[in-house]
C-alpha cells in the first residue's frame, strides 16, 4: 500500500479503539468505501497530513457513532503521526484543521490547546505560495530539531522552551553548544513574534 495510506489506516485503528472503549462493536467499519480528494499541495508545508486526518476523525466519528470534539479529533490527529507516522509531531496543525474559521487566524496555546481566534482587518489578504519544494517530515530533521530544543530547555532549566526568557537565554547560552543555541533563540524569537502579530491584528495594524 502506499505510504500515505498509513494516515487513513492509523485512523482507523485508532477509531476502532474508541469504538471498543464506547462498548460498541469496531467492526461497523468494515466495507467502507472513501475517495479522497483535496487541492492542498502534498509536502508543501500547507499541513496536508493534519487535514486528511482531522478529516478522517470527522468521517468515522459519523460512521461508528463516536461522539467527539473538535479538539479530541485534533489529538487523535497527532496520535497518528506519533504511533503510526513516527513523527513527534505538535498540535498546532492537527488543531487549526479542526478548529479554523473563514477570515480568522488563531493564537494556539499548545500546552494548555486554548485557542484564541483573531479577526483578520479587512482588507488584509493572506497570500500563500507552493514554491513546489517538496519534504517529507519523517526523513527530515524535525526529530534532531525537537531534541535540540529539550536539549536547550534542560540546560536553562525549564519545563520548555515556552517558559524561558530572553534573559535566562542570555545568562545561559555561554553554557550551549551554537547550534542549541541557535535554535533556541529561533524558538523566544518566534514566540514573541507570534504574540506580536496577534495583538497586531488585533489593533487593526
Amino acid at each position: 500500500l502506499p505510504s500515505w495510506t498509513r494516515y487513513i489506516r492509523g485512523a482507523i485503528a485508532l477509531c476502532g479503539t474508541l469504538a471498543l472503549l464506547n462498548g460498541q462493536n469496531p467492526n461497523r467499519l468494515r466495507g467502507m468505501n472513501f475517495t479522497i480528494a483535496g487541492n492542498v499541495p502534498l509536502g508543501a508545508g500547507f499541513s496536508s497530513s493534519a487535514a486528511i486526518e482531522v478529516a478522517m476523525f470527522e468521517a468515522l466519528s459519523a460512521l461508528l457513532g463516536v461522539p467527539l470534539t473538535q479538539v479530541q479529533k485534533a489529538l487523535l490527529g497527532q496520535q497518528v503521526e506519533h504511533h503510526f507516522i513516527g513523527i513527534r509531531s505538535g498540535i498546532m496543525d492537527q488543531l487549526i484543521a479542526a478548529i479554523g474559521k473563514p477570515d480568522h487566524a488563531f493564537l494556539i496555546d499548545c500546552r494548555s490547546l486554548e485557542a484564541t481566534p483573531v479577526l483578520l482587518p479587512k482588507g488584509v489578504t493572506l497570500v500563500a505560495l507552493d514554491t513546489d519544494v517538496r519534504r517529507e517530515l519523517v526523513s527530515s530533521e524535525y526529530g534532531v530539531r525537537r531534541e535540540q530544543c529539550e536539549q536547550a530547555a534542560r540546560i536553562m532549566g525549564v519545563p520548555s522552551l515556552r517558559d524561558a526568557t530572553p534573559e535566562l537565554f542570555a545568562a545561559k547560552r555561554a553554557e550551549m553548544p551554537e547550534v542549541i543555541a541557535r535554535r533556541a533563540q529561533h524558538v523566544l524569537e518566534e514566540n514573541a513574534r507570534t504574540l506580536a502579530a496577534a495583538e497586531a491584528l488585533r489593533q487593526g495594524d
